[in-house]
Formats: structure tokens, sequence, C-alpha cells
């Protein structure tokens, strides 16, 4: 109803009930569909929250590493790890919106990478971006969804020595495959 109808109808008594009527129930759907968003959007949150826990768990029990709650320059990434199909030149351009990487470690067969940025304030601009987010591995076309923890920042580099026989590092844009033997 237009503005005029609804002003001509209110003088007529027969229908002002109607009128009120009619706008209390449009205002009530639009509140209800305001309440399922956030309720919906906070499920979601939930769920990325209840995930990346998870992630710190799996993280903890298999390999020993601690995520910590402050932010730090080193960033493991949940679910982008080639063990998930992702590829390496993959991940560097997603991470790589967020600032200069200068390290990222993909160990073979496992779900999850580090991330090392130049600053700490890159690191807090990709967790914000990244945790939860989805996206679609190019070689097979699944949708994955990405979760995020800072971790200490000297992990990469013991990580790299201590961990995995043979290591890849991505500098910038240059992939070098280092034998475990090398680093030791």
């Amino acid at each position: 109803m237009s503005l005029y109808q609804t002003e001509v109808l209110c003088f007529s008594g027969k229908h002002l009930l109607g009128v009120v009527t009619s706008a209390s129930q449009m205002t009530s759907m639009e509140t209800g569909e305001n309440v399922e968003d956030h309720l919906r959007a906070h499920k979601m949150k939930k769920k990325v929250l209840r995930k990346q826990v998870r992630a710190q768990h799996t993280l903890m029990r298999h390999e020993g590493i601690e995520c910590v709650s402050h932010a730090t320059q080193s960033l493991v990434i949940a679910n982008a790890g080639l063990g998930n199909g992702m590829s390496r030149h993959q991940l560097h351009r997603i991470v790589e919106n967020y600032g200069t990487v200068e390290t990222l470690l993909m160990p073979p067969n496992k779900p999850y990478s580090f991330v090392k940025y130049e600053s700490t304030e890159e690191a807090k601009k990709a967790f914000d971006a990244l945790n939860g987010k989805e996206v679609t591995l190019e070689d097979s076309d699944q949708n994955i969804v990405l979760y995020c923890n800072f971790v200490e920042k000297g992990i990469i580099l013991y990580l790299s020595v201590n961990f995995f026989h043979s290591t890849s590092l991505l500098f910038s844009s240059q992939v070098v495959n280092v034998a475990k033997s090398t680093l030791v």
C-alpha cells in the first residue's frame, strides 16, 4: 500500500484496524527475517570457532605444536595442506593477498600449512580474512573451509629442520625443495 492509500484508509473507521494489522504483520516478518539472519550468522561463527579449536587440538596431538592466542607473524591454516589437495601455487596466491609472505611451508600428506608474513599486522589481516573462508580447490572443484590459528614465530624454521624429511619452502614466488640433511 502506498502512503496515500494508508492515510485514506486511516480515516475510514472500518479499514483502520486492517491497515494497522497489515503494517504490524509486515514489521513482524521483517524482524523475523533479521532474527533468522542473526541466528544463522551466530551459528556459523560458533561452527568456525569449534572447528578452529579442533584444528588446534589436532596440531597439538599430531605435531606437539601449540597455538597461541596473541597475534604473531606465523599462522597455521587448517584444510590448506597438500593432504587436502591444495596446491602450493593456489595457497600462495590466496595468502599473498594479505601481505608479503616470507615463508610458506606445506608438509607432505598433512591437511595444514604454515605461513610466515613479514609483519604481525599482515598475519592478523590474513587471519581475519581467511578464518572460516570457503575456497574451491583448483584440481577437484571441491569446496573447503579454511581455519586459522597463530603459532610462535620460530615454529616454521623449527618444523622445517626437525619434522619433515623433504620440505618445500616457498619464498615469495620461488619454490625451493630442501632436503632435511642439508638443513641440519
